[in-house]
């Protein structure tokens, strides 16, 4: 078959029915600029794989928020819906930071980065360099006995 101008393709995806996902996203923090959430473990970030509703980013866009006035001066720079700035795992419980305008997502994300670039690792492990302004730190709950520290 060979698409021409003015053709149409039309794909119909086999249906399916997603796993079951946590839904309820607690909101932590919220102003004009951003929103900072507790994702619970089982709930995905972005739409992958089987997940394609039962995300974040798809509550983010359901629910409403308190979005800048339309008539600041930034209105350009606001966005349809507050979007993740960075991600945490399905499995991984915690904070989540989401953007509300353009400049805060830009701002935030190099927030995250900052330092990456600069980092050089010792022979410890350890890395030394610029500091970032935002970091991640991940706690695990384990059963039994580790027979080393790491």
């Amino acid at each position: 078959m060979i698409l021409r101008e003015g053709s149409k393709l039309v794909y119909h995806r086999l249906a399916w029915k997603e796993p079951f996902a946590p839904h309820l996203l607690q909101v932590l923090y919220e102003d004009d600029d951003m929103v900072a959430l507790n994702k619970p473990s089982g709930l995905q970030v972005l739409p992958k794989g089987i997940f394609q509703q039962r995300t974040v980013l798809a509550q983010l866009q359901w629910k409403e928020w308190k979005m800048p006035p339309s008539s600041c001066s930034k209105r350009k720079n606001v966005q349809l819906h507050p979007v993740p700035v960075h991600r945490l795992g399905r499995g991984t419980s915690g904070l989540l930071l989401c953007a509300k305008t353009k400049l805060a997502k830009v701002q935030l994300a190099s927030y995250f980065a900052e330092g990456a670039a600069n980092a050089e690792k010792k022979r410890d492990g350890t890395e030394v360099g610029k500091e970032r302004k935002i970091s991640k730190f991940y706690r695990a709950l384990v059963t039994g006995i580790l027979e080393h520290d790491g």
